[in-house]
């Protein structure tokens, strides 16, 4: 919803990419966790059989949306070549930064340009795997890479914005914003080693989540320039493994996941990737309905943001319904033959095989 009412024309007041970088952690922490599931009870990793899962889980609904912008094109508004190609291939995010949208006609709103998040945890599935498989056995090594990733990218950061002053390439960048995921990815690691749950549990009984949150305000509240482009994502990453790992034996972490476990945020988390997909174009479609230009949106009078965070939001619920009833359903079964032994992954337990290799 926070990316919802943000491209409602409230990005000024509403933190919406904060809720993309809570996405990616939450995305790397689920990922590592089934991973290491598999590796431990099956012995090994089946990259292969991971890239189909990811691939049927993903591609037909987003596939599905880009087909509706072509068709929708033909009527109100020009979709480029370039955008279905970015789009298509889990590049958008590159394709924001280097293409030049074609700006013909008195508004083109950029209705696939939200899909650049989509591409950076695509890039996470195709290399994250390899370097799973390679260093599993060796989780000292394995942590250590991820560590030095999550430096590199602040590198990235640094570099992009102090040398070239690019300031959209440390938003939107894969190599920029991949320690997004990666601190989700240490933190999965992390609990499941003696260690790592010993600290959950002291920060769960101290002070340290209040910190963690302190933490995260301060980031959207700090409003310079070079720590926003450069140490902004990286201390929102440690606030989130620091807050979620306290979150992991705390009371209140409990009540957090007897709450999500309730049936209307149980559906609403499975239509999730759906209702991200179809936010987007009812939020254009609205502002040009009632002629402003969408990326003017922030202009618009307070009546006409509502009215597109409502149609927004019942047209990105009943989408991402539809797309799993009749896109993900069907393919239910293929997934399933290339499914991993497991389906946990979650356990609050240390794995004995993954604390004998630590």
């Amino acid at each position: 919803m926070l990316v919802i009412v943000a491209h409602a024309g409230f990005e000024h007041i509403i933190p919406g990419g904060l809720g993309v970088t809570v996405f990616f952690f939450i995305s790397g922490f689920l990922i590592t966790n089934l991973m290491i599931s598999e590796a431990v009870q099956t012995g090994r990793t089946a990259i292969g059989k991971f890239y189909v899962r990811r691939y049927l889980r993903l591609a037909p609904e987003l596939y599905f949306y880009v087909l509706v912008c072509l068709l929708a094109s033909a009527l109100f508004f020009r979709v480029e070549t370039g955008e279905i190609v970015a789009a298509a291939l889990y590049v958008m995010n590159y394709f924001r930064l280097f293409a030049e949208a074609d700006s013909s006609g008195p508004i083109n709103p950029f209705v696939l340009g939200h899909l650049w998040s989509l591409a950076v945890e695509e890039h996470f599935y195709l290399v994250f795997p390899l370097l799973f498989a390679a260093l599993f056995r060796r989780p000292k090594a394995l942590l250590a890479a991820l560590i030095a990733i999550c430096g590199a990218a602040v590198v990235v950061r640094a570099v992009a914005f102090g040398v070239f002053g690019n300031v959209d390439y440390t938003s939107f960048a894969s190599d920029a914003r991949i320690d997004s995921i990666i601190y989700g990815c240490l933190l999965a690691l992390g609990l499941r080693h003696p260690s790592g749950a010993s600290f959950a549990e002291r920060v769960g009984k101290s002070p340290v989540l209040l910190a963690a949150l302190a933490l995260m305000l301060a980031t959207l509240l700090f409003r310079d320039d070079t720590f926003r482009a450069v140490f902004r994502y990286s201390l929102q990453g440690v606030a989130l493994f620091v807050g979620v790992a306290a979150l992991y034996t705390n009371a209140l972490g409990t009540f957090a996941v007897t709450i999500l476990e309730l049936g209307p945020l149980r559906f609403l988390g499975r239509i999730s990737y759906g209702m991200y997909l179809w936010h987007f174009l009812p939020v254009q479609a609205v502002f040009m309905w009632r002629g402003f230009d969408p990326a003017e949106a922030v202009a618009a009078p307070l009546s006409d943001k509502l009215t597109a965070i409502v149609v927004s939001t019942a047209v990105a619920v009943a989408m991402g319904y539809l797309g799993q009833r009749f896109l993900l359903r069907p393919l239910a079964g293929v997934r399933h033959r290339f499914g991993s032994r497991t389906a946990q992954g979650l356990a609050r337990e240390p794995d004995d095989a993954f604390q004998r290799n630590v």
